[in-house]
């Protein structure tokens, strides 16, 4: 119960609560989405940037530096962005999943460097059908 009243609080409420709250998360999830789509794409292809290694890099230092400061900042209480402190077996656990996390960002640099925009963005969204029909 406790939960759900403070999942309630975190997504603007309860039953008499707007969609506000929701939608912007949506549209801002949507838009960056889409600027870091068409960025990647344009640094990829158009500048001829070969280094997807460096930007994959860049792009995880910019996350951990902004989760960082949103950490340390005034929004910490809210956005319950608190973690569990980091020991030696949560880094031997998490290990392999970041590898083929970061495995799987840099196939999906190289796949947009190498197709076209909505291509990329096709394949991408139907990407779960064929898992979802083998595991079926």
């Amino acid at each position: 119960m406790a939960k759900t009243l403070e999942a309630q609080s975190l997504l603007g409420g309860g039953s008499h609560s707007s969609l506000a709250v929701p939608l912007s998360v949506a549209v801002a999830y949507g838009t960056a989405s889409v600027v870091a789509t068409l960025g990647n794409k344009s640094l990829l292809s158009s500048w001829s940037f070969d280094c997807v290694f460096t930007l994959l890099l860049l792009q995880n230092m910019l996350t951990a530096i902004l989760l960082h400061t949103l950490r340390l900042s005034r929004l910490r209480k809210p956005l319950r962005l608190d973690s569990a402190p980091a020991s030696r077996d949560l880094l031997f656990l998490l290990a392999p999943v970041s590898v083929v996390s970061l495995l799987n960002v840099m196939c999906g640099l190289w796949s947009l460097k190498l197709s076209s925009v909505p291509i990329y963005q096709t394949l991408k969204r139907m990407s779960p059908l064929p898992a979802m029909l083998l595991d079926y």
